[in-house]
């Protein structure tokens, strides 16, 4: 189902108006750009089940010192079962944008990317993740930025708040401007896509693989700054990553098993590879990959439980030999406490669910991932920039 609007629309008051009014100096210097110089901007957005912070983060786009009528939306929404579709148009319904489509369809987040390629309009795509709301002048101070430095990408560092409720941001805002923005920009090989102007230079050449379910947006950076394009990151734009304890979107574990099992070795090599690379930007250095291993696998204690599986099933497989009770039981057992804390944590339906997807999804995955990591660890990784 496709919604597709190119009229322009009267501007309307907005309710977070003042939220992002920031002094027009935060823009980068550059030279002064005319309303007719400024180029169309696509801005794409993934939603699922965003309900609850769509109408701030439109209203965040909307807010934008860069002209409205400059900007075209693409809102590629994966058949959210809430209401993130209906507030949506009801916000750009309200808008001054030189048009907007809503897509509804279901799709794995590089298959909505590659979706919001298709339909872009200008000569730049910013994908602005759904939950992601920035400061009054950040598109402008963005494109400054990617023009001054000769750059095919630029990246904004994001920073993290996490909230009960969005009532909150409003009240929290004046102090993270003054806390978050440094005035650092560099060059880098890879990043996320949350905050990402890409010119459609790039875009003509390279698109998001639909086999990487997850770590897509490494995946397409690693590979466009491979085809010799320029990506920078910069933290002189305050970009705030709101977070909710309250679940209110599930789309990985959603997701279709088959689905989720596409590209298991692709994501798992890059995954190793920026997770290396990570490690050694922390420590400054090529460190021994096993530290860079036990950091990954204590601070994701997920896919320490699922190592844990293949040892079980073998000590159970040898206690129905050895018709030994307790060690037929490990398995079982081991198991069943994965199950139980999921239970508890999401009821009984999805805990059942959960437990069945630790299996067929979690050894495969995890498994492969170590493959990697040992790959990583005979032969010297290769240094990639992926944080300023």
């Amino acid at each position: 189902m496709r919604t597709l609007y190119c009229l322009r629309l009267k501007e309307s008051p907005l309710s977070l108006e003042r939220l992002f009014m920031f002094p027009r100096r935060h823009i980068p210097d550059m030279p002064g750009t005319t309303n007719q110089e400024f180029p169309l901007i696509t801005i794409g957005v993934i939603v699922f089940n965003r309900e609850w912070i769509i109408n701030e983060m439109l209203t965040s786009v909307q807010n934008q010192t860069y002209p409205q009528d400059k900007l075209f939306i693409v809102i590629v929404d994966g058949k959210s079962t809430d209401n993130t579709v209906k507030v949506a148009k009801e916000v750009l319904s309200n808008s001054n944008f030189s048009g907007y489509e809503v897509i509804v369809e279901q799709s794995t987040i590089p298959e909505a990317r590659n979706l919001c390629i298709k339909n872009m309009k200008g000569d730049y795509l910013f994908f602005w993740d759904s939950d992601v709301i920035m400061e009054l002048a950040a598109l402008e101070g963005i494109l400054n930025l990617l023009k001054k430095d000769h750059a095919d990408l630029m990246s904004v560092l994001p920073n993290y708040l996490f909230v009960n409720s969005v009532d909150e941001i409003q009240k929290k805002w004046p102090e993270l401007e003054i806390k978050y923005r440094q005035n650092v920009t560099g060059p880098i090989d890879v990043t996320g896509a949350g905050c990402l102007l890409i010119s459609k230079d790039v875009l003509a050449e390279i698109h998001f693989d639909p086999d990487m379910t997850f770590a897509e947006d490494i995946d397409f950076t690693s590979r466009a700054t491979e085809a010799g394009f320029k990506l920078f990151e910069t933290k002189n734009i305050v970009v705030i990553n709101v977070k909710s304890d309250n679940p209110y979107s599930h789309i990985y574990f959603d997701m279709p098993i088959k689905t989720t099992l596409r590209g298991t070795r692709k994501k798992s090599a890059i995954q190793a590879q920026h997770i290396t690379a990570n490690y050694q930007w922390i420590t400054n250095g090529f460190p021994p990959v096993n530290k860079a291993v036990a950091r990954f696998f204590f601070s994701n204690k997920r896919y320490l439980f699922y190592v844990g599986y293949v040892p079980a099933i073998v000590l159970t497989v040898i206690g129905v030999l050895i018709q030994n009770l307790w060690v037929g039981l490990v398995f079982p057992m081991y198991f069943l406490v994965f199950t139980a804390f999921q239970c508890k944590k999401r009821g009984l339906f999805k805990g059942l669910y959960s437990g069945l997807r630790s299996l067929i999804v979690g050894i495969p995955t995890t498994y492969v991932l170590l493959y990697y990591f040992a790959k990583l660890a005979i032969k010297k990784p290769k240094r990639f920039t992926s944080k300023l």
